[in-house]
């Protein structure tokens, strides 16, 4: 009789978020807004992607790490801006960042 070879398992997929308990550290943060390329963002330069998490997510205001809820609450605050805004070029950056947020807060990849 043959024996089955297993199959190595893959490690798990997590989102930065996920890979450590208190939530993603900054240098997380920076390199996926860095490397996340979205279609609905495509207007938002990599430089100032990585400037959003420095405007977004002061040190002050949430510490080392930035866990999923952190990003909830400033996608909730530019949901606010964005409908007070009476610009529509405004608006239509503001949903920019929401995106890009958005799929950085959602997209699985490899974290060890």
């Amino acid at each position: 009789m043959e024996e089955k070879k297993e199959k190595p398992k893959e490690p798990e997929k997590k989102n930065i978020f996920e890979k450590i308990g208190t939530g993603a550290s900054r240098s997380d943060l920076r390199k996926a807004l860095y490397d996340t390329w979205d279609p609905n963002s495509t207007n938002i330069p990599k430089e100032e992607r990585v400037k959003l998490e420095k405007e977004l997510f002061s040190p002050d205001k949430y510490g080392p790490n930035i866990s999923e809820k952190d990003v909830d609450k400033e996608i909730k605050k530019l949901n606010q801006e964005k409908s007070r805004t009476p610009h529509d070029a405004d608006k239509i950056k503001i949903q920019h960042q929401i995106n890009l947020l958005e799929k950085i807060k959602n997209s699985r990849s490899l974290y060890e």
